[in-house]
């Protein structure tokens, strides 16, 4: 008879194999995905390898009547956000730049310490077990890369191309080492 934890993992794996299928997650984290799946006390349930957003919002940390309006898990280019910048928002345009955040199950303690203890080694200084479940514990492992910019409101537009130009380096360079982040957190699962 399997376990709770045993249906809980085959069930979430079987998601993600539904999900890589039809191109839902992102290219750039499968390899650790699968990684940290390969282990038998831990199980991914949510992932992203790093975005750069905007968001039309009154406060960017509102949900309520907050709509995306551009959002890529890749490198952008200045056209890709003057396009956006030049329309009119309903509140005001936030440029939102984060980067990989994952939801892992461990199944026990030492091994949510442990994959903790890595990630932190690997760059997601954030990360921590977030909620003890009927399955294991919930870990979060996050990376405190960002930004978070006004860009515009309904009277102007608070960025001018010099500025908008260093903006965009900013925001892929953030996402190129989110990139390098995953992969040296990889590097370390698969020596677990």
């Amino acid at each position: 008879m399997s376990s709770l934890w045993d249906t809980e993992k085959k069930k979430h794996l079987e998601r993600i194999a539904r999900d890589k299928e039809v191109g839902y997650i992102d290219i750039r984290i499968i390899d650790l995905l699968e990684a940290i799946n390969r282990i038998e006390a831990l199980y991914t349930t949510s992932s992203c390898s790093g975005r750069i957003a905007i968001i039309d919002s009154d406060w960017p940390w509102e949900k309520d009547d907050t709509f995306t309006v551009f959002k890529s898990h890749e490198k952008i280019s200045e056209n890709d956000i003057k396009t956006i910048i030049e329309m009119m928002p309903k509140e005001r345009y936030w440029l939102m730049v984060r980067g990989p955040i994952l939801h892992v199950i461990a199944k026990d303690l030492e091994s949510a310490k442990k994959l903790l203890r890595l990630a932190r080694e690997s760059g997601f200084k954030h990360s921590g077990v977030m909620d003890v479940t009927s399955t294991g514990y919930l870990v979060e492992l996050i990376s405190s890369s960002q930004i978070t910019m006004p860009l515009r409101d309904k009277y102007a537009i608070y960025v001018d191309k010099e500025n908008l130009h260093m903006l965009i380096m900013l925001s892929n360079e953030i996402l190129e080492n989110s990139w390098l982040r995953i992969n040296k957190l990889k590097e370390k699962i698969e020596s677990w």
